[in-house]
């Protein structure tokens, strides 16, 4: 049977690594946490500025601008769900937003995000009636760089 002296003084010989151990780890956490916190609000705030550019660059096309919209608001939902082990069901959460097509669509999709990614390029890429009539200024020059900007802020390309 070991001395208990002998186990007090190893186990006290173990203390200050560990908290050393212990506080670096949870150092490493909160930077981590921080760090994505910071991510998702550039996601967030990109999101926030294509959606006023379309708004203002497609008046004359409530149907695309409307388009471009709705898969701007299911990216950062499909970026949870991506980075979430079990996702839900994309019609119960998006219903209101996409179509059952689309819905069942994003539900299948093995990476949620790009999908999004891409209706929001083949929504911006698509020639509108003032498009085709006038300069590529009635498009917006902008949003046509937004999805390369979210792309590129994920690391998807």
């Amino acid at each position: 049977m070991p001395n208990s002296k002998d186990l007090t003084s190893g186990y006290q010989m173990l203390v200050v690594p560990v908290s050393f151990l212990l506080v670096f780890r949870l150092n490493r956490a909160a930077v981590r946490f921080y760090d994505a916190r910071a991510a998702v609000g550039k996601l967030i705030e990109i999101s926030r500025v294509m959606v006023s550019e379309a708004a203002s660059y497609w008046r004359h096309d409530p149907e695309a601008r409307d388009d471009l919209c709705r898969w701007v608001v299911a990216f950062p939902v499909a970026t949870r769900n991506y980075l979430r082990a079990d996702a839900p069901d994309a019609y119960q959460e998006m219903g209101v937003v996409l179509s059952r097509a689309e819905a069942a669509a994003l539900q299948k999709a093995q990476m949620q995000p790009l999908l999004c990614l891409d209706r929001m390029r083949k929504t911006v890429g698509r020639p509108t009636p003032r498009s085709r009539s006038r300069s590529p200024h009635g498009r917006g020059i902008t949003c046509e760089r937004m999805p390369q900007t979210l792309t590129r802020r994920w690391g998807l390309c």
